[in-house]
């Protein structure tokens, strides 16, 4: 059973945080308090928060996941923003379901089309060795922000690396028929004007002088450039 919590009426908006993190981590930041006029879906995803861990962390699994409470919730459509890992969670899910998925908001850096898919192997054996914070690093602020990603069990942080060794979104992007906007930090922003191309209907905001985590908890940048895109993408 996912763990997921709604607030608000009007079109649906699934928000999927991803490797660290559960559903508090939207509120913390002030994205909920940001979406009042949507009827926000909380997830926490398999083996966070209040979800027990599961013996598979594919992408697909996820974006079951995400259908299983959308059909719980009677939803047909709705829109979906992940972060990070949360982000690859959306692309496989718009690609596969193309017709529940209205709109789409992928958070963070893009994975490279050349990309060693053993830097996953290398994120899981960091974890295993010296725990989320050496993970990390030592530069994530606010302070609340560290606290709360490291609240999540490493086993599940590092099962979940390895079960993204195999995913490329690079051939899912031509099968994404949801209007997409890609948001990232500036210092994590190598491939993701090649990826707003590659999307069918695509487009992406950049925030200048952040990288990954720092640009999430910037609510006050990210929200206002995403409310602009869903109000336009579902007119």
């Amino acid at each position: 059973m996912i763990h997921h919590e709604v607030e608000g009426d009007g079109f649906p908006l699934f928000l999927h945080t991803g490797g660290g993190g559960d559903l508090r981590m939207w509120r913390l930041a002030g994205y909920v308090d940001g979406l009042d006029d949507y009827r926000v879906v909380l997830v926490d995803h398999r083996g966070r928060g209040r979800t027990p861990p599961a013996d598979s962390y594919r992408p697909a699994d996820f974006a079951a996941d995400v259908i299983e409470v959308a059909d719980s919730l009677g939803l047909d459509r709705f829109a979906f923003w992940g972060y990070s890992m949360g982000a690859r969670i959306g692309y496989e899910l718009a690609a596969t379901h193309p017709g529940r998925v209205a709109a789409l908001v992928g958070q963070g850096g893009v994975d490279g089309p050349d990309e060693d898919p053993n830097d996953w192997l290398e994120s899981a054996a960091t974890i295993r060795a010296g725990g989320l914070r050496a993970y990390l690093g030592d530069d994530v602020e606010p302070a609340w922000l560290m606290e709360h990603l490291c609240e999540t069990d490493e086993e599940v942080f590092a099962r979940s690396c390895e079960d993204f060794v195999d995913f490329d979104p690079w051939p899912l992007f031509p099968h994404i028929e949801a209007p997409t906007l890609i948001v990232a930090g500036e210092h994590e922003s190598e491939h993701v004007a090649a990826a707003a191309a590659a999307l069918p209907r695509g487009e992406y905001e950049l925030l200048p002088g952040l990288g990954h985590i720092d640009s999430w908890a910037r609510s006050d940048l990210v929200l206002p450039r995403v409310r602009r895109f869903l109000a336009e993408a579902l007119a």
